[in-house]
This record gives C-alpha cells, sequence and structure tokens, in this order.
C-alpha cells in the first residue's frame, strides 16, 4: 500500500531497505515461528490465532519494520527462495497492522497461485483479501466493523484511497496523536510535517480544499495528520 501498501510480484532492481539482500534459506515451520514471533506483539489479540492459520499455510517471512511515509507494507519474491518476504509498518496501530497484513498475505497467496500472471490488485487479490477481511471481522472493534465490512466488499489498492475506513483507523493510533485534518474546522491554519501553512477549506469527495499563504490550491486527505498554529 503506498502511504499505502506496495507490493511486488516479481524481484525488483533494489530490495526494500528495511530486508537484508542476504535472506536464508529458512524452513517452513521456521517461517511460520519467525513471522508469529514478529507480529504477534503489533496485532490485536483476537486476531492471532487466524494469522496463525494462515502464516501455517503460506510460506512467508513476515517482518515488522519502521514507518515508512510511502507505504503501510510490502510484499516482494526473492530470487532463489522458496518464500515469500513481507513488511509491515510498526505504526502502533493493531488494527492498520492487521488489515496490512492481511493485505500483504493476500498478495504472496495470489503470487504462489498465478504465479505472477495476475495483476496486483485485480481480481483474484481482491477475492482473496476479501475473504481474509471478512473471517477476520470480529477481530475488529465495534466501530470499525462496519468500515472494514464495506471495504471488504470493494477493496481498493490502499486503505488510504478509502476515506471512511482510513478515518476510522486513524482514530486507534497510539504513536502519532497529532489531529487529523477532518477534526479541524474550516478556515483553520494548519500545517502537514515541516511545510508551510495552509488554510482548510471546503469538502470535496476524498479530500480537502486547502490553499497556502501564496494562494496555491493544494488536495489533503481527510485522514491527513496535521498540525495546528497552537501546536506548532
Amino acid at each position: 500500500m503506498s502511504a499505502s501498501s506496495g507490493t511486488a510480484n516479481a524481484p525488483q532492481p533494489g530490495l526494500p531497505a528495511a530486508v537484508s539482500p542476504l535472506l536464508p534459506s529458512i524452513n517452513s515451520g521456521d517461517l511460520q515461528a519467525r513471522s508469529l514471533s514478529a507480529v504477534r506483539p503489533h496485532l490485536p489479540p483476537a486476531a492471532y490465532e487466524s494469522i496463525a492459520g494462515l502464516l501455517a499455510r503460506m510460506p512467508v517471512l513476515v517482518r515488522a519494520v519502521r514507518c515508512r511515509r510511502t507505504k503501510h507494507g510490502d510484499h516482494f519474491q526473492p530470487p532463489g527462495r522458496h518464500y515469500s518476504v513481507i513488511t509491515v509498518n510498526q505504526s502502533g496501530n493493531p488494527y492498520l497492522f492487521l488489515v496490512t497484513l492481511l493485505h500483504e498475505i493476500a498478495h504472496a497467496r495470489v503470487c504462489r497461485e498465478c504465479r505472477g500472471c495476475a495483476r496486483p490488485h485485480g481480481r483474484e487479490w481482491k477475492a482473496v483479501f476479501s475473504a481474509y477481511l471478512q473471517a477476520c471481522l470480529t477481530c475488529f472493534p465495534p466501530d470499525l466493523r462496519q468500515p472494514v465490512a464495506r471495504y471488504s466488499r470493494r477493496p481498493l489498492y490502499s486503505t488510504d484511497a478509502d476515506p471512511e475506513l482510513s478515518l476510522a483507523l486513524r482514530r486507534h493510533d497510539t504513536l502519532d496523536l497529532r489531529p487529523m485534518l477532518a477534526e479541524l474546522r474550516e478556515g483553520e491554519r494548519f500545517r502537514l510535517g515541516g511545510g508551510t501553512f495552509m488554510v482548510k477549506g471546503p469538502r470535496l469527495r476524498k479530500c480537502y480544499r486547502c490553499t497556502n499563504d501564496r494562494g496555491a490550491v493544494f488536495r489533503v486527505a481527510a485522514a491527513a495528520r496535521v498540525r495546528t498554529v497552537a501546536g506548532r
């Protein structure tokens, strides 16, 4: 997913920085044990058994990595290895972690079963990911079940592409507690990261129309974390 979740069905020229290019040969039992050890601290407790069941049937090595701004997770098949590698951001949000992990396990399954012939976010991936989300629906708290269920009926390439789900998920963040743009009043000043200040404008379909001090217009996602004048 790019600021979302990414994937790769074939080896890329360079591996993700979080993953060593010298990947070991690991047997299936060790893969599951290593992956469960990596994900358990970041998952909702109710989802652990479901994830353990999926990892028991899929030859994947999962790693929890530091947050990346451009994606929530990724999947790739390293050359010469019988397993896929999945990385998921340690976002401090167990429900975002769960959705991202299911997203990437679906990529691994489709890559393995279709031998790289399916589109990255095509109908095969959508069918698998949708089934995974629906099977894990009770692992989410009540306020997330409706948006997750709706998203599962037509999953997109990223949770960030679904404003309703993105907003609902971000309310469960535990590390980044800055306000979301949707929580500000229209006309309130804010900035993204260390950028210049902007003014929140009217709601568009999936974002807000905002302007900076020079009058330039930007479309900013409703779930974007921002800094207000008071918060600097």
